[in-house]
């Protein structure tokens, strides 16, 4: 999964999801065609480029999370994507109808509260990057005047409110995200 960020805000991909039954937002990702293979960072660049058109002249290595790990082995990989340059996009057959849009980190707060993302892995890449950005390991590059990650907020009790949106209404499915900031009790 990447993370494209530019101008104090986030490339995100709306597509069409069978198994939910609805088009949703979220970070692009996915896998390998077929038949091929790579590193996690190739793939994450392929899936930038296929999705959304753009190509990366950074990629910062998040972390890696377990995908369902009461169901599957399967892991996920997490980058930051920076210096960013367009280009065309080239999605696979089913990903038919796939649109991408650059929205401000705000924007993607509230549709995290509105439930627009309901992607676990999206969260859970946002909380790796906030988790990150919070230990100065790196920060998002800003080209106008954007309140850090969370100035709006009075601490990660409201994040976690907000991320907690995503569960449905059963309860099923918490995203990783959510789980990891209340662990963390991140505080300013």
């Amino acid at each position: 999964m990447v993370i494209p960020a530019e101008r104090g805000g986030f490339h995100l991909v709306e597509e069409y999801r069978y198994p939910v039954g609805r088009r949703s937002w979220s970070f692009p990702q996915g896998g390998f065609p077929h038949g091929e293979n790579g590193t996690p960072e190739e793939l994450a660049r392929l899936e930038l480029a296929q999705e959304t058109g753009l190509r990366a002249r950074r990629m910062e290595h998040l972390g890696r999370l377990t995908a369902g790990h009461g169901m599957t082995n399967q892991y996920a990989v997490y980058f930051l994507a920076t210096g960013l340059t367009p280009g065309e996009a080239d999605p696979e057959p089913e990903e038919y109808g796939i649109r991408h849009e650059w929205v401000p980190r705000e924007q993607f707060e509230k549709m995290v509260q509105e439930r627009h993302i309901v992607d676990d892995s999206t969260l859970a890449a946002y909380a790796l990057l906030l988790l990150a950005e919070r230990r100065g390991d790196l920060t998002v590059p800003l080209s106008r005047r954007v309140p850090a990650v969370g100035a709006e907020l009075r601490g990660a009790g409201q994040l976690g409110a907000a991320l907690g949106a995503v569960l449905d209404r059963r309860g099923q499915r918490l995203a990783a995200a959510h789980a990891e900031l209340r662990a963390a009790r991140v505080r300013r």
